[in-house]
């Protein structure tokens, strides 16, 4: 897998946490959407935004909703 794209936004306010979300390239013209989100002192979760492997063009409105 080669990650493609990472974006991370971190709030500071109550309560303080992490959000990330990657674009991986699992196979040529395949792609997928994870996440993670974390607030600290508390609880996390992660996992991917697409069941399967999408178009890049997919993969990047999954992206940004």
């Amino acid at each position: 897998m080669k990650l493609i794209k990472c974006t991370t936004l971190h709030y500071q306010g109550n309560p303080q946490s992490f959000y990330e979300v990657n674009l991986w390239e699992v196979e040529e013209g395949k792609y997928h959407v994870s996440f993670m989100y974390i607030e600290f002192n508390s609880y996390s979760t992660s996992g991917t935004k697409a069941l399967q492997s999408v178009s890049l063009a997919e993969a990047e409105k999954i992206l940004y909703l």
